[in-house]
């Protein structure tokens, strides 16, 4: 199924939500000393943020009013597989805290060569280097990396 967008229209709304968030997030990272002050350390920041929100709100009236813009044709087969592995990284990034990077990049290996038609003897080859590496930082370098039971 091919799925019919306006670049600047999505473009627009998008920034907007991203911009949303972004002053949301203004006050609990940037800790002012005193709070009287009309200028403080926010104040920059929330100007180029409300700029941004702007700019992206007249972009999508625009876009809109005007029915212009270019649009573009989605695959919605070839990018769901493309949100699929995005999906499956985040995991895996989740994963490493949680069961350890021994087993979780085995786990991102199987789902890789099973999503990719690869070959099952990939995944022993994938293993071993996966226990290379892992020995090689924590008992050569020193380095401990995320690990449940090793």
């Amino acid at each position: 199924m091919k799925l019919k967008i306006r670049q600047d229209l999505v473009s627009g709304i998008l920034f907007m939500v991203f911009a949303a968030i972004i002053w949301l997030m203004i006050p609990s990272n940037i800790n002012i000393v005193d709070s009287d002050e009309q200028f403080n350390a926010q104040f920059f920041p929330k100007i180029i943020v409300s700029s941004m929100f702007i700019l992206s709100l007249i972009l999508t009236i625009i876009t809109v009013v005007r029915k212009s813009g270019r649009i573009i044709e989605i695959d919605t087969k070839k990018e769901g597989k493309i949100l699929l592995y995005t999906v499956a990284l985040v995991i895996y990034i989740w994963g490493i805290t949680k069961i350890g990077f021994v087993f979780s990049s085995i786990i991102l290996s199987a789902f890789s060569i099973s999503f990719l038609g690869g070959k099952k003897v990939y995944l022993l080859v994938m293993t071993t280097i996966i226990l290379f590496v892992y020995f090689t930082f924590r008992y050569l370098l020193g380095i401990s990396l995320p690990s449940c039971l090793i």
